[in-house]
Formats: C-alpha cells, sequence, structure tokens
C-alpha cells in the first residue's frame, strides 16, 4: 500500500467516523477553550472574571499555543480544522498500531478501519468518562492519537521516538502521559526480556528522547507548579470533585454496569492478545499495565487528598483499556476477515467482525470467539466453521448486523446533532448580538439548566438552558456563574468560594422575576432567560424562547 493510498483510506475512515459520531461546532468542553482562542483574559472587560482569569493556568500545551488565534482564524473554523485533523491522527495512529503487530495490505486496512469508524465500542465516551470518537473537538481526544503512536513506537523498539511522543502527549494532556508511562514501562520490559532490544540501548535511545521531549514537557509543567501554589483554602478538595464530577476521579461512582463493560473489555484485550501468541505479548503487557494503573488508581482517594495526586482522572484511564481491547480485537476480526487462506479464519474474522458492528451487546459473545482463538490456534479447526459456504454465512451476519445496527445509530445520532447544532448556533447568535447591543463591560446571568420554558412553549426548549457554550465564541462579555465553571479549581483551587457561592445562589432562584431581582443586587447589567409574561419589563432582544432583558430597566419585576 503506498503513501497516498494509505492516506486516502485513512482520511475516508475519517470521515465515516465523523458520520457516525457526528459534530458540533461549540459544545461541552470548548467552554473553556473559546475564550483561550480569543484571549478573552487581556480584555479590560474580563480582568475580575474569575473563570476567565484562571484560563491563563489551564494547562494545555495546545491551548498556550493558539491563545489568541481568533484574531487570525475564526474560532469555528479552527475547530473544525482540528477535529479533522484529531480523527484522521488517530485513525492513522490505530493503522500504525495493527502494522506493529504485522497487519498490513490495502484490504485489511480498510476493514479495519471502517469496523473502528462503524463501531459503537469507539464512539462516544469510556467507563469514567474517557473520551473515544465524540462529537466536537478536544485537545485529550488529539492525545489519543499520540498516546497510540507511542505505545506503537515502543513495541517495535523506537525508544527515541516513542519517549519523543509521549512528552507530546504530556504537552497535550499532562495526565494521559501519566497513564501512558506505565504502559510503555511494561512494554519495553517485554521488549527487554525478549532480546528485541538491548539494556544500554534501552538506556541510550531513551535519553535522546526524553531530551528532545523536553520543550513540549516544561511549558505545561511551570503551569501545573503555578497551580500547585493556589492551594485549596476551606473545603475539602475531594469532597468538591465528589460533587461536581465524581466519575473522573471515584470508582464507586460509577454503576455496575460500568464496571461489568470494564471487566469484559480488560478480559477481551488480553484474549486478543491471547490469540496472536508470542505477537501478543506486547498487547498483553499493555493491558495489563492499563489494568493495574486503574486498580491503584481507584484506591488512592481511600488514602490521600492531594490534589495533584487526584488531578491524574485515574478512572477516566479506563478508556486506555477500551482502547486497546477495541483496537486489538478490531485487528484480529479484519486480519482473519481478509485472510484467503482457509474457510475458518475468515469465517471466524467475520463472525467477530458482525460482534464488533453490533457494540456492547456483542462483546460477550466476541469475548468467546477470542477465546476459542486463543486456546485452540493450533489445533483442528470445529468442522462447522471449516466448510467452504461458513465464511458466505458469516459475511451474511455482518451484513445483518451492520444493517441493523448502522441505521440505529445513524438515524438517531444525526438527528440529536442536528438539535445541538440548532443550540449551539442560537447561542452563537445570541452572543453577536450582544456583542453588538451592549457595553463592553457589561455582565450578564445566562440559564444554569434549573430555567424552564413559559407555559405553552415548546418543551424541547428547555435544551437551551444546558449548554451555552455558542456563547462565549461571540460574546466577548462577561457571564455571571455557570456549571461548567465548576471545573476552574482543578487549576486554580481558589476559585472554588466565588463559583460554589454564585451557582448554588442562581441555581435557587425559581423564576424569571427572581432571576432579574437578583442581577439587580449583585451588579449584573443583563440576563437571558425564557420569555415569561410574569417579567413585566418588556425584553431588550428577543430569540425564539430566549428573552434578554437590561436589568436597570427591568427594575423591581
Amino acid at each position: 500500500m503506498t503513501v497516498i493510498t494509505g492516506a486516502l483510506v485513512v482520511t475516508g475512515a475519517a470521515l465515516l467516523s465523523i458520520l457516525f459520531s457526528g459534530y458540533v461546532p461549540f459544545f461541552n468542553n470548548n467552554i473553556y477553550h473559546l475564550p483561550i482562542l480569543r484571549a478573552d483574559y487581556d480584555l479590560p472587560a474580563f480582568a475580575d472574571d474569575t473563570f476567565v482569569q484562571s484560563l491563563r493556568h489551564f494547562s494545555s500545551g495546545f491551548w498556550m499555543v493558539f491563545a489568541g488565534s481568533a484574531t487570525l482564524v475564526p474560532p469555528k473554523l479552527f475547530l473544525l480544522g482540528a477535529f479533522l485533523l484529531s480523527r484522521m491522527l488517530m485513525m492513522a495512529a490505530a493503522l500504525h498500531l495493527a502494522a506493529s503487530f504485522g497487519y498490513r495490505g490495502l484490504r485489511f486496512s480498510v476493514l479495519y478501519l471502517a469496523l473502528l469508524a462503524a463501531t459503537p465500542l469507539m464512539r462516544g465516551y469510556a467507563p469514567g468518562g474517557g473520551g473515544l470518537d465524540i462529537d466536537y473537538f478536544s485537545h485529550s481526544e488529539l492525545a489519543n492519537a499520540t498516546l497510540l503512536l507511542s505505545l506503537s513506537l515502543a513495541i517495535r523498539g523506537g525508544v527515541a521516538a516513542s519517549l519523543l511522543l509521549a512528552c507530546i502527549t504530556f504537552f497535550l494532556n499532562a495526565f494521559m502521559a501519566v497513564w501512558l508511562a506505565p504502559v510503555l514501562i511494561a512494554v519495553m520490559l517485554t521488549r527487554l526480556a525478549e532480546g528485541e532490544i538491548r539494556l544500554k540501548t534501552l538506556a541510550v535511545r531513551g535519553s535522546i528522547g526524553a531530551v528532545a521531549g523536553l520543550p513540549f514537557v516544561l511549558p505545561v509543567v511551570a503551569a501545573i507548579l503555578h497551580a500547585r501554589d493556589d492551594a485549596p483554602s476551606g473545603y475539602s478538595y475531594a469532597a468538591y470533585l465528589r460533587g461536581f464530577f465524581p466519575f473522573h476521579f471515584f470508582l464507586d461512582s460509577l454503576s455496575a454496569g460500568e464496571l461489568a463493560a470494564i471487566g469484559l473489555l480488560a478480559l477481551a484485550g488480553l484474549f486478543a492478545a491471547l490469540s496472536l501468541g508470542k505477537g501478543g505479548r506486547p498487547l498483553a503487557a499493555a493491558v495489563l499495565a492499563a489494568i493495574l494503573l486503574l486498580a491503584v488508581g481507584s484506591a488512592l482517594p481511600l488514602v490521600t487528598e492531594n490534589r495533584m495526586i487526584l488531578n491524574l482522572h485515574f478512572i477516566r484511564s479506563a478508556v486506555l483499556i477500551q482502547l486497546l481491547a477495541v483496537l486489538g480485537m478490531a485487528m484480529i476480526a479484519a486480519g482473519l476477515a481478509t485472510d484467503g487462506r482457509a474457510s475458518a479464519p475468515r469465517t471466524v474474522g467475520l463472525l467477530l467482525t458482525a460482534l464488533l458492528i453490533l457494540g456492547k451487546p456483542g462483546l460477550p459473545a466476541a469475548l468467546l470467539v477470542l477465546a476459542y482463538l486463543g486456546w485452540f490456534r493450533h489445533r483442528r479447526p470445529l468442522a462447522l466453521l471449516d466448510r467452504p459456504a461458513a465464511p458466505k454465512i458469516a459475511g451474511y451476519l455482518a451484513l445483518l448486523a451492520a444493517a441493523y445496527a448502522v441505521p440505529s445509530a445513524l438515524i438517531p445520532g444525526l438527528r440529536d446533532m442536528q438539535a445541538r447544532i440548532a443550540i449551539s448556533d442560537r447561542w452563537e447568535r445570541i452572543g453577536a448580538w450582544v456583542a453588538r447591543e451592549t457595553p463592553s463591560r457589561s455582565l450578564l446571568l445566562l440559564p444554569v439548566g434549573t430555567e424552564r420554558p413559559a407555559t405553552g412553549a415548546d418543551p424541547a426548549a428547555q435544551a437551551l438552558a444546558y449548554d451555552v457554550t455558542g456563547f462565549f465564541a461571540t460574546a466577548g462579555r462577561p457571564v455571571w456563574t455557570n456549571y461548567k465553571f465548576g471545573a476552574t479549581p482543578m487549576w486554580s483551587p481558589s476559585t472554588h468560594a466565588v463559583w460554589r457561592e454564585r451557582y448554588d445562589a442562581v441555581r435557587a432562584l425559581k423564576d424569571g422575576p427572581e432571576r432579574l431581582a437578583y442581577a439587580a443586587r449583585h451588579g449584573i447589567s443583563h440576563v437571558i432567560t425564557f420569555c415569561n409574561p410574569a417579567i413585566t419589563a418588556a425584553p431588550i432582544h428577543r430569540d425564539g424562547e430566549l428573552c434578554i432583558y437590561e436589568v436597570t430597566k427591568a427594575g423591581d419585576s
């Protein structure tokens, strides 16, 4: 397969993957990224804004590099380009990893990447909240690609390049690089034990890679050390995490179903390694290291409240187990399905393909297939699998699985994406109006999720109260509080008191008149909420179900 052909396959797979995952321009954690791209913290209007000022210390090198880039590239275009690049790099990294296990060729690559694009096991979030193929751009999902490339290079014995990629991963997302460290150590020790690399070579090349990676590590370390000086005061950091976002940090916050999924995926990763024989030892080492990492990380919150340790998001590291398991299963399925030598391997590969297309419902059966491959690969295959018609029947089963699973994912997925894009666009449009029509030092109160549309309004409008990210792309005005502002104590602990007080107070407000009265007491100049006839003042602007009220004109309404 030529480089051009490979690039075309990767691009096609990335686009297919986006068709399944969808894409929303401004969503969720982009609420942190947009003020950085706009460098809002340098504007006088944000001088006293604790949320925006805290973003100076947001410790991802990616956003450090592109801070202020909105003056050159519109954020919507920038995030779309970054999203496309991130997904293409993810597919390229997956292909590189498969080649490290000896899987190559055009037919294999097409089926393998198509499987990764289509399987529900690669979409959304792993148990613990680690992102896989999600529907907006985030630096953490870009770090998935550099993490896999680092692992793949370690398997090949490219120690210097592997450590350089690990440093780049640290630059993108420091705690993901910490997760990667024990995995790389386990793989390199395996290669050392197998005689694939000598200790002296490992030390010399490792030193070269580490030194080359220092420029990527030092800026992030500096940002983290600055946050260390801003220690939590007057509150329990662990209690704060439990109240704000527990499933990234505490194993007992996960449901029984999520815990079972982690167990099944861990077994799938180990069974996939077993089915590869001796060649699967690096995969087994990586999966075992990821399991140990999760086990140790689950215990640490029981013995420490240290912010730097808890901020490593160990429960979220379950995404490593899922990535390794799904990529391992996909490469085995595609490798066997494109094997033209015998009926039994193709039959098993196509059956595994069908199960991966089904996603979680097919996972228990996929374990049985992998167990069969692992324990019986050197024995005579089952007669049923070795019949000439068996691959054709398995192929029909894979097509049936696709005929069921693909529309089941695409139709509601596209409908949901359309709804969320409409919400993003609405807030972007409102933000643009605010930027044009309000003074630069205006302070706004936005919905925090507890607001309800007026009686008779479209119930679907309620979703407008939950994600206001699009507003931050265009408004250029400070916002009083938001649920997502609650993450700032992770990198700027002193912001906790302001967020907690404001957010709790706003959530307790019952209706529009109470919001305006609260705003008047706290120097908030404008309130954006659902239009409500109980508010006697006329809105200065209306966009569908949302109205903007100027507090000074609202008086005591």
